[in-house]
């Protein structure tokens, strides 16, 4: 039996037993399950930071300078999933999101990667946030409070859904949504 050699641990530091075997083909960098899983999450960390591509604007906002989605919101590939840019930032240079919690801007920019202007809260508060702000509805919405009440009418008066839908221009999962208040919650 060869004898171990004693090598750091790369999380922890503490010394431990390694057989040389194993530092020649890559393994034994650290003393334990937890200690390696804590190394590879700062060397993803670090791996992350460096992948942060952005523009300052005037404003102090660090404007995403890669893919960008169709909403508006910065983009990146995590470990092959695709992720939005402002999440990542927040989680790289903050510290995790709690489960359920929305990263929010406080500067309202959607590209914005700045840690600084984001903030951890509730959807509600994201809501709320947006409606002081005035961004509550998008300018490009097709129906309006009082078409959605029309819409409600007509599905209770048994008027079929392909009428509906070429009178108010919508598809048959938008009227799905309004009839069982996925969407439009708020108007009755």
């Amino acid at each position: 039996m060869r004898a171990s050699v004693n090598v750091a641990c790369g999380s922890c530091g503490r010394e431990f037993p390694v057989h040389p075997y194993r530092l020649s083909v890559g393994r034994g960098k650290y003393c334990s399950s937890k200690c390696r899983a804590k190394g590879v999450g700062l060397a993803i960390q670090k791996d992350l930071a460096d992948q942060f591509f952005y523009t300052e604007a005037p404003n102090g906002c660090w404007l995403w300078a890669r893919a960008v989605a169709k909403n508006g919101y910065g983009v990146l590939n995590v470990r092959g999933r695709s992720r939005r840019a402002h999440r990542v930032a927040y989680e790289t240079f903050v510290g995790p999101i709690p489960r359920g919690l929305d990263v929010c801007h406080r500067c309202d920019v959607r590209r914005c990667v700045n840690p600084a202007h984001l903030f951890i809260g509730t959807r509600k508060d994201n809501l709320r946030d947006m409606s002081v702000k005035g961004r509550a509805s998008a300018p490009a919405a097709k129906l309006t409070p009082t078409s959605v009440r029309a819409i409600r009418r007509m599905q209770q008066s048994d008027v079929p859904n392909s009428l509906i839908r070429r009178m108010y221009g919508v598809s048959a999962a938008t009227l799905s949504a309004i009839r069982n208040a996925r969407t439009w919650k708020h108007v009755y």
